[in-house]
């Protein structure tokens, strides 16, 4: 029978009550990605904001000087290239593998600083 499909199960979902953009965002966001990361930046949401596509990532204001990013990425190396690319401080609260990729990035760059 070409052209038929089975469907064997539906999960049904709530939608939040309020804000059902922000909800759509941060799930399509979270749907693509092997690994996820959130990190606390040292500057403004909308700053971040401008940077950040919303299908990578979700910002959300910590304080009038801090946000929260929560962002996917398939490879840690890439993930851990992009984040310093933002011209911000930042800590990294998950997951606890990415932590090696930036000592290890570190370390290279001093390396190629040292040698300049």
């Amino acid at each position: 029978m070409e052209g038929v499909f089975r469907l064997a199960a539906v999960r049904q979902r709530e939608l939040p009550a309020t804000d059902i953009t922000a909800w759509i965002a941060r799930n399509v966001s979270r749907a693509g990605w092997k690994y996820r990361a959130r990190f606390t930046v040292q500057a403004p949401a909308e700053a971040v904001l401008e940077q950040i596509n919303p299908s990578v990532g979700i910002v959300e204001p910590f304080d009038e000087r801090t946000c929260i990013l929560e962002a996917g990425a398939d490879d840690l190396w890439i993930m851990a290239v992009y984040i310093g690319t933002l011209g911000y401080d930042f800590t990294v609260s998950e997951p606890p593998g990415l932590v090696e990729h930036f000592r290890t990035l570190a370390g290279r760059y001093a390396r190629a600083a040292d040698s300049a």
